[in-house]
């Protein structure tokens, strides 16, 4: 029962990540930065992407804005002895900035590694085909 728990948490995990990723609002953009690193790993959050200043400029310059919806969700491998999970997430967004003033409806997959460290984290986020 513990591993099936463990994957059921690690799901329910993934499906906020993969959501926060994919909601965000040039208004409340400090605030959901905040919100997406504070479910992802340390090494994650300093990583490549790390920049969250670049991130948070480039929201404002673009007026970027995005409502995502989690469509479906699945364990693609779960690992007990390691706690780690990979979570294929699908996500369909309403996204739109200065250079698509009407929106336009985009679809996402992610394939995001999930490590339970006292509660699951993202420690990596791939976006997939």
């Amino acid at each position: 029962f513990a591993a099936e728990r463990g994957r059921g948490n690690a799901v329910d995990a993934a499906k906020l990540m993969a959501a926060d990723i994919t909601t965000f609002d040039v208004g409340t953009a400090d605030a959901d930065m905040k919100r997406l690193l504070s479910a992802t790993t340390p090494p994650y959050a300093a990583g490549p992407e790390g920049d969250t200043g670049a991130v948070i400029k480039a929201m404002h310059t673009d007026q970027a804005r995005s409502t995502g919806t989690v469509t479906e969700a699945g364990v693609l491998s779960y690992d007990a002895d390691t706690d780690t999970a990979h979570v294929l997430v699908t996500v369909q967004a309403q996204v739109a900035s200065k250079s698509l003033p009407g929106g336009q409806a985009r679809e996402y997959r992610m394939d995001i590694t999930m490590l339970d460290q006292g509660g699951w984290l993202a420690d990596n986020v791939e976006f997939v085909g």
